[in-house]
């Protein structure tokens, strides 16, 4: 959401009565920034709001290398960025970025292959009823319950 929007609606809710826990939560912001924001004139808002897009950011001077490497190694990790920046320059002190989203580079998720095997476990209570479990990241799932008469439509190979 724009800054001056959301400083506009900030306003709004509380001459309408709203709580600052209530702005925040409804907002999905900090009690902190609600408190900013309601400090703030029109015209302080305004200028604060222009400063944001000409100010100089931390990463400007590593953007090219950032964006080639997110499009080499679309699943690469914030966290392996700033390894990999903290290996080039030892004394840099950097925080999150928003240049995937910027240039719509999209994070590639991938599944490892040690996440795709279940463990079926097979448990017959003695009520004539099967049990069928999963087993999967330390966790039991189950699977499907079959009685007697189902149990007999069953064909092993």
């Amino acid at each position: 959401m724009e800054k001056l929007v959301l400083y506009i609606e900030v306003n709004q809710l509380r001459r309408r009565g709203f709580k600052i826990a209530a702005i925040s939560k409804k907002l999905g912001i900090s009690r902190n920034t609600v408190y900013k924001y309601l400090e703030m004139s029109f015209d302080e808002a305004t200028d604060w709001v222009s400063t944001l897009n000409t100010r100089r950011k931390k990463l400007d001077p590593y953007r090219d290398i950032i964006l080639t490497w997110l499009k080499e190694h679309p699943d690469l990790s914030s966290a392996q960025i700033e390894d990999w920046l903290k290996k080039k320059n030892p004394a840099i002190a950097v925080g999150s970025s928003d240049l995937r989203d910027t240039y719509h580079i999209p994070k590639v998720i991938r599944i490892r292959d040690h996440m795709l095997y279940l463990v079926i476990f097979i448990v017959l209570i003695h009520s004539g009823t099967l049990v069928i479990f999963a087993h999967h990241s330390h966790s039991f799932i189950p699977l499907t319950t079959l009685t007697v008469k189902n149990i007999k439509k069953i064909r092993l190979r």
